[in-house]
């Protein structure tokens, strides 16, 4: 998800960032982030990254510690919360029906706000300790950190959500609905890939 984000910007701008603002050559010139990426609605974004996918154009940098964080979000946590909500369903929900599915739908929608949250205030965290690594000209000031966190929250969190509601609610209604049980984490991975292209794209601009 995140090398289709990184592909889409680099398609649109020219230049991406990566937590981190650089130059042409790729350089490391501010820890600050903050350069344009693809805006607009939850939906126009899942197309241009499918878009990405399927008529990938050359890309001269892919940033591995921006693919890292997020791939370590993606397959450290939000797979594995989401893999055990689904068990859960299984098991309180015997009988798949219309309001067995809406009732998945709606509680994954609330499941889904703090995991948001702990999304932003992660990747604040993981590149204000690259930033404090790097530079290691004080102590590491988690006032700081969670100050940097909050800005983000403030900048994207709510977006987040309703965009978050857009894509999911469809997604998850085929998915409970359509998809066997056996398969539906694997059509969660499959949506998943799209919501962490939005998530990179939210994340680094």
């Amino acid at each position: 998800g995140d090398m289709l984000a990184q592909i889409l910007e680099e398609t649109r701008y020219g230049n991406k960032t990566n937590g981190s603002t650089r130059d042409g050559g790729g350089k490391l010139q501010n820890f600050e982030t903050g350069s344009k990426v693809v805006n607009g609605s939850a939906a126009y974004q899942m197309v241009e990254c499918g878009k990405a996918t399927l008529y990938p154009p050359h890309v001269h940098t892919i940033d591995l510690f921006r693919t890292g964080m997020m791939a370590s979000w993606a397959a450290g946590f939000h797979a594995p919360c989401f893999i055990l909500l689904y068990r859960f369903y299984d098991r309180v929900f015997r009988t798949n029906n219309l309001t067995t599915v809406t009732a998945r739908v709606i509680l994954t929608l609330f499941y889904s706000v703090p995991i948001n949250y702990a999304f932003f205030v992660y990747g604040s965290w993981v590149y204000y300790t690259r930033y404090w690594a790097i530079h290691r000209d004080e102590t590491y000031d988690w006032r700081e950190m969670w100050s940097k966190a909050k800005r983000k929250l403030d900048a994207e969190f709510y977006t987040t959500m309703f965009n978050s509601a857009i894509y999911w609610v469809p997604a998850n209604f085929a998915n409970f609905g359509l998809v066997p049980s056996y398969l539906r984490p694997l059509a969660l991975m499959f949506f998943a890939i799209f919501w962490n292209c939005y998530l990179s794209l939210a994340q680094h601009r």
